[in-house]
């Protein structure tokens, strides 16, 4: 079944005109991003930090996002005086100190605009002429000291960009930008407003402080409601900037499709993969779906006895659980390419083979960059599994098949994980039905092969034991907060690195399922 959503929402727009990018000399010095030319400069010297989206040179950066370094954006950097607050930043801005301004012949092209579908995802069109061009970007805020940057294809005959990160009902500034190793060529601020969230029940989420005072991770949460429709990200205020209804999916609007578990953007961050529970691995189940992140496009597929999970890799493929049919248990499937074909996928690991039998639940899968390898959480087994990229297994945590033996090889039900070095793993354990669900870490020691617990966090601060019947995640974030999610009750907690909670966030429409929080929403999803 595919279809395209239908554009319901309004648009408005300040008109945009052809734009010179004259002016002579460098743009230099810290003074802000207000002056378009000359010595008012549109970086200060420090350009994308350590972590920042886009450096100097344009390409995305692998690193751990986060705010722009000493001489970013404002005095401050992007959450620093003169810029955002609320974790609305995406990384550093591209650094054009130092270069010589020039013209370009930049024009802003009639098809700038909002999306027709989600209101709150603008849409920046142009063409310019700047031979040597390394990068170019555009810049945008809700003032001109602009906090977020979108790259842009130089490949395409008119250069096309996403602004995602913005809120509804509000007016954004944005600039564009062209770099070559010595010259930029950047355009007079512009405006464009975003429209009203979407009609129904989705609406930003509800953030109560918590007794710690360290400060809260920037950046974006993704997730999807399980018992409604929605797909969303919210920034790190709980606002949500990026919306889709699932009713689109359905030949039945009066018998939508809910239950979804995983909502991730692709490793381009083009496309939303989504897929839904199916808890039962039923044959006639399971169902993964595909959205541009405009919403000018939407497919949805059945995928018979797949379930729960998906993690999107570097070539624009996926891995996804699904049953094995020669058996009764799982196994890791990859399917390749932009297709929604999943027919030929290839199986890349049989789940039964890392344990001597029974039942088999899996639930949760990640992909890791670092090595290529996979690893996925056994319900049935209580245990989480590492299987390389060729597909061999390289160990097994918890449950009577365990390779480890200590404290940290033995708990009861899990589900979300993040595994942080090849020896550490946080996961969400879900504990014993209406008990509370603590997030636990787990050094492993890969010789002596012992597993030892380390960093907890329980809390009852949820009208009562925080718990997650059903799912469950976790995920460390750069700054080292934790993220906890109890998806069953719809509430994520961040925690401080001693296990004190920052803030308590009611998620939007309810209850969720696995949420990924990200620097930016751009390139490569975190580590």
């Amino acid at each position: 079944m595919s279809s395209a959503n239908p554009g319901r929402h309004t648009v408005a727009l300040v008109a945009l005109i052809s734009l010179g990018c004259g002016g002579s000399g460098p743009v230099t010095g810290s003074g802000g991003q207000s002056g378009a030319t000359g010595g008012g400069g549109a970086v200060g010297s420090g350009g994308a930090g350590s972590g920042g989206q886009i450096g100097t040179g344009g390409g995305v950066a692998s690193g751990g996002g986060g705010a722009v370094g000493s001489g970013g954006a404002g005095s401050g950097g992007e959450t620093g005086s003169g810029g955002e607050t609320g974790g609305n930043t995406q990384g550093g801005l591209t650094d054009i100190s130092g270069k010589a301004m020039v013209s370009c012949n930049l024009t802003v092209l009639p098809t700038t605009g909002l999306s027709e579908f989600i209101s709150t995802v603008g849409i920046v069109e142009f063409s310019a002429e700047l031979p040597g061009a390394t990068a170019a970007f555009v810049q945008f805020g809700k003032t001109s000291d602009y906090t977020m940057e979108a790259p842009v294809d130089l490949t395409a005959a008119n250069y096309r960009t996403l602004l995602l990160g913005m809120t509804a009902d509000a007016e954004y500034h944005y600039r564009i930008g062209l770099v070559t190793a010595t010259e930029a060529c950047v355009s007079p601020d512009q405006t464009i407003v975003t429209g009203p969230m979407p009609a129904g029940n989705l609406a930003n989420a509800m953030v109560t402080p918590g007794p710690s005072s360290a400060p809260i991770e920037p950046g974006f949460i993704v997730n999807a409601s399980y018992n409604d429709t929605w797909i969303y990200i919210m920034n790190a205020a709980g606002e949500i900037v990026w919306y889709f209804d699932s009713v689109t999916f359905s030949p039945n609007p009066d018998a939508p499709l809910t239950n979804w578990t995983r909502a991730r953007m692709s490793w381009d961050g083009k496309y939303m993969w989504l897929r839904d529970g199916n808890p039962g691995a039923a044959d006639g189940e399971g169902k993964i779906g595909k959205i541009a992140m405009d919403g000018s496009s939407s497919t949805i597929v059945d995928v018979p006895t797949s379930h729960h999970d998906l993690s999107v890799l570097p070539d624009g493929s996926i891995v996804y659980i699904k049953k094995n049919p020669g058996g009764s248990c799982d196994a890791i499937y990859r399917h390749a390419g932009d297709g929604m074909n999943f027919d030929g996928d290839e199986m890349v690991f049989d789940i039964a083979t890392a344990f001597s039998g029974g039942a088999c639940h899996t639930n949760s899968i990640h992909y890791h960059v670092a090595d290529g390898s996979y690893t996925v959480s056994e319900l049935d087994h209580n245990a989480y599994l590492k299987v390389s990229a060729e597909g061999e297994l390289e160990w097994v945590l918890g449950g009577d098949s365990s390779d480890f033996s200590g404290d940290g090889a033995s708990w009861e039900r899990e589900h979300g994980h993040h595994l942080l070095a090849e020896d550490r793993l946080l996961f969400f354990n879900n504990g014993p039905m209406n008990s509370a669900s603590p997030a636990r870490e787990v050094q492993l020691d890969l010789t002596a092969m012992t597993a030892t617990f380390g960093f907890e966090y329980s809390s009852t601060d949820c009208n009562g034991n925080c718990l997650s019947v059903f799912m469950g995640d976790v995920q460390r974030l750069p700054g080292g907060n934790t993220l906890v999610t109890y998806s069953s009750i719809g509430i994520a907690h961040e925690v401080d690195p001693d296990g004190v909670m920052i803030r308590s966030i009611d998620m939007p429409a309810g209850t969720a399922g696995y949420s990924e929080h990200r620097p930016t929403l751009y390139g490569p999803p975190p580590r």
